[in-house]
């Protein structure tokens, strides 16, 4: 046999997934015969009761009584179109009872889509609940109100006929985003299922958390119902809110999760992850799965990870399991799944070598084709070239991909125009269309970005006829037809639109968006306060964009609802106040808005100075406490902890005064030693673990001075790119002269004063309001003494350009042994990413280093 057959031959056989015998996919029959089995078992639980398996039986054969009686059967369409509730399950169980084909369009679909959607798939029926009526007025449907009256008694059991559904009929559709500028519908037939081995159903949990309009719905509430297991329906907004999912979890025992990779990550990155021990199983797909994001999960969890690789059309096409004893695959996407198929194949339909890239082709258990539209299914429902029978087809995904030598497929990227945004699928063409359809739009082209955190967002470019148009108003038309999830992140005008020699739009010279900057003079002029100083800044991390403004809008800056969860999740910890999840979308969604909302509402927790940036579970590492810089706040460290050890707690030492509680400190003496107050809450003696980034760092030298001199042992104090305070003496006394030269006074008048109240101690004599004005005089005051503590300094090399000193001008006071750590980043970036990766690692090190000593 030559190497090239060979070949073919292992890529074959890599191609095919286990051959295992086949039941027709009738889900309400194998519900059903849970029913019959264990009647009084729980079968939903949410927040207003639970349903029993008989209760739930009764309730869908009462919905699928009325929907036979208005002609549903066989290839007949339903619309459910509302919120998960107990009756999203009733609905799609009373649907698959009648035989018809059930269809999920979520509420906050925009108007025109809405119409859209409708008028191409015609259901003859829409299930829906009382708030969403008046949505659907002007529908030529059959409307059911599932939860009015004369429907949320108890139903008695109503024998059915039994609907003459085959393999072969319509069960689902699901709309996903088209090239047309539409939305495409993807019909789906019952089918067939693999006999799987099932877990006792009396200890398997499942949460329905994902928005009613998504391909996770059906997996999600179908597959613990026909496995006799339990579901729970999570609450309204639950799924972006990471920290109240994990306490969730904890609080129902949840053990099986179904996850897009963005919102695991969110998930793995919240405080609370640890209180997640109930978790067994969680299937995560709809988007890359980073190998960070596998590490991590398998670091915090023990629980099994399947990742799932498919798409709307075929989906669950290749799986792959990971758990804590995984030796291979990790850097894969899986193998093929059971009575699946999946090909690398070259141009010619002929399989590629082992190692080399092609395009991924998808078979097995699949949707039939596009609603309506023969010419597009024909195109991208293709001849099977190796099939045993005539009417076999392949899906043409679009993927880049290879096979690596021990039959793992491997996932390298897209061919088209198509990509993946926090699970969704979107087609650059249909923004590109929607775009092109505005009045004062003349051209457009929409790309897909990366990141510093590697995250893909959407920019938008575009030439406008109108010379004042403005971003916010193209985002504001867009959001007329365009859900949430395919709004682009940036919409950036230009003069005119870059093309190829063959007239194309040439993506490749687009100017990649920038961060907007804020201008020092913006700034000043609008004077921003300490609590909207502390929004700007969460703004910053999360948006990647500083706001110029109070009143500039979260989601015009890019912002979306995950992001808006973690804003919240933020806001709690810094502010210790606990705002609704929904008040984003309700109260303007600007700096302006939500600091009113905390000033009128704000009160402090029994210790303010005292913020939990990371905590961990009791018995893990000792915390690590991180020092507030000028101004009061930790901003810079909440993405510095979530990079350090999972079990590694860090809790921020917070400035008196920071939300006019108390006048603020105007030393530093003074302000270390109520961070040491503070920080005793938690720990009462020491060994102490104590950082600090730029200005913080002076605070924690002096903390480590007096927890010294009082007998406390401090195991590291670790200085994160912190500058002596006799630098800024020496350049603001030489700027002070350098005006004062040029006639201005003011900075000469008070260095003056500044040096003489500290050289009579009168410092106690300053009543400051302002903490930032506090703070700057309490760092301008400052006279270090000598330490010989032992330190950990860690420098960005682009700082000591600005001095003369490898130790950023310590090397006076620094009388102990130092450990130098240097990063190739400037001051600011040494906690933003990608640096902060390696600046997390190596915190770590030395946290690690000095606990063993």
């Amino acid at each position: 046999m030559s190497d090239d057959i060979h070949n073919n031959h292992m890529t074959l056989e890599f191609s095919r997934g286990p051959a295992l015998p086949l039941k027709p996919n009738l889900p309400h029959r194998r519900f059903e015969a849970h029913v019959r089995k264990t009647p009084d078992a729980i079968a939903v639980s949410h927040d207003g009761g639970q349903l029993t398996y008989a209760q739930l039986n009764a309730r869908a054969n009462h919905f699928a009584q009325m929907l036979c009686a208005m002609g549903v059967g066989p290839e007949t369409i339903v619309a459910l179109y509302m919120e998960r509730c107990p009756e999203l399950v009733i609905g799609t169980l009373a649907i698959h009872k009648a035989g018809g084909a059930c269809t999920f369009i979520e509420p906050s679909t925009p108007a025109k889509r809405l119409e859209a959607m409708l008028a191409e798939i015609s259901p003859r029926v829409i299930l829906t609940t009382q708030q969403y009526r008046d949505k659907l007025e002007h529908s030529q449907a059959c409307l059911i109100i599932m939860d009015a009256s004369e429907h949320t008694g108890e139903h008695q059991e109503i024998s059915l006929p039994e609907a003459e559904v085959s393999s072969h009929n319509l069960a689902c559709i699901f709309f996903t985003s088209g090239s047309s500028g539409q939305p495409k519908a993807v019909m789906f037939p019952y089918g067939a299922y693999c006999e799987q081995q099932a877990a006792d159903s009396g200890t398997e949990r499942h949460m329905l958390k994902t928005d009613s309009g998504t391909t996770f719905t059906r997996a999600e509430l179908l597959r613990p119902l026909v496995s006799g297991q339990q579901l729970f329906i999570a609450p309204r907004g639950l799924e972006k809110n990471f920290r109240e999912l994990a306490s969730y979890i904890n609080r129902h025992r949840i053990t099986h999760l179904v996850s897009t990779p963005t919102a695991l990550r969110a998930l793995l990155d919240s405080d609370n992850i640890a209180l997640c021990h109930s978790l067994k199983s969680v299937t995560c797909s709809g988007e890359d799965i980073p190998l960070q994001l596998k590490q991590d999960f398998l670091s915090h969890l023990d629980a099994d990870l399947h990742i799932i690789y498919g798409c709307t059309e075929v989906p669950g096409a290749a799986t792959m399991k990971l758990s804590r004893d995984t030796k291979h695959g990790i850097h894969a996407t899986g193998r093929p799944a059971a009575m699946m198929e999946v090909y690398v194949l070259d141009d010619a339909m002929q399989p590629v070598p082992i190692g080399s890239e092609g395009e991924v082709y998808l078979g097995g258990l699949m949707a039939r084709g596009y609603f309506n539209a023969p010419d597009l299914t024909a195109q991208k429902f293709v001849r099977h070239p190796f099939a045993q029978t005539p009417e076999q087809r392949l899906f043409k995904s679009g993927d880049r991909g290879r096979w690596l030598p021990d039959g793992y497929l491997q996932i390298l990227g897209r061919s088209d125009s198509q990509v993946k945004i926090r699970g969704f699928r979107i087609e650059l063409g249909e923004i590109e269309t929607a775009l092109l359809a505005l009045p004062d739009i003349q051209h457009a082209a929409v790309i897909a970005c990366d990141d510093a955190a590697g995250d893909k967002f959407l920019a938008a470019y575009m030439v406008s006829r109108n010379p004042n148009l403005k971003p916010g108003d193209i985002r504001s038309a867009l959001k007329q037809s365009l859900p949430e999830y395919m709004l682009p992140r940036h919409f950036i005008l230009l003069p005119e639109l870059p093309f190829t020699a063959s007239g194309k739009v040439d993506r490749m010279a687009l100017p990649r968006p920038q961060p907007l900057q804020t201008t020092t003079a913006g700034r000043q002029e609008e004077s921003f306060d300490a609590y909207e100083r502390h929004l700007a800044a969460i703004w910053e991390s999360l948006l990647k964009v500083e706001p110029t403004s109070i009143h500039d809008n979260f989601f015009d800056l890019g912002g979306h609802s995950l992001l808006a969860a973690q804003m919240i999740d933020q806001i709690e910890k810094v502010f210790q106040k606990k705002l609704p999840l929904d008040f984003l979308w309700f109260h303007g969604g600007t700096i302006a808005s939500i600091a009113s909302a905390l000033r009128d509402q704000y009160r402090f927790g029994a210790n303010p100075e005292l913020v939990p940036i990371k905590e961990s579970k009791e018995g893990a590492r000792q915390p690590l406490f991180a020092v507030h810089i000028k101004g009061g706040h930790l901003l810079n460290y909440y993405v510095l902890a979530r990079h350090l050890a999972p079990d590694q707690a860090v809790y921020g030492l917070q400035a008196r005064g920071v939300f006019g509680s108390h006048a603020p400190d105007c030393s530093i003496q003074r302000i270390a030693a109520n961070c040491i107050q503070a920080m005793r809450q938690i720990q009462p003696k020491g060994p102490y673990l104590i950082t600090g980034y730029s200005s913080g760092g002076v605070i924690a030298y002096e903390m480590a001075q007096q927890l010294n001199r009082s007998g406390d042992h401090v195991a590291a104090l670790i200085l994160l790119d912190t500058y002596c305070p006799w630098i800024y003496q020496s350049h603001r006394w030489l700027n002070a002269l350098k005006r004062l030269l040029r006639g201005k006074t003011h900075s000469m008048r008070n260095l003056l004063r500044s040096a003489f109240m500290t050289t009579f101690r009168l410092n106690h004599l300053f009543k400051i309001q302002d903490v930032h004005k506090a703070h700057k005089y309490a760092h301008m005051a400052y006279q270090p003494r000598k330490s010989t503590q032992h330190i950990d300094f860690f420098i960005a090399e682009e700082s000591t350009k600005h001095t003369a000193h490898n130790l950023l001008g310590w090397q006076r006071w620094f009388k102990g042994t130092v450990t130098t750590h240097f990063f190739p980043t400037s001051h600011s970036d040494l906690v933003r990413l990608p640096a902060v990766k390696n600046v997390a690692e190596a915190l770590q090190a030395c946290i690690d280093n000095a606990r063993s000593k």
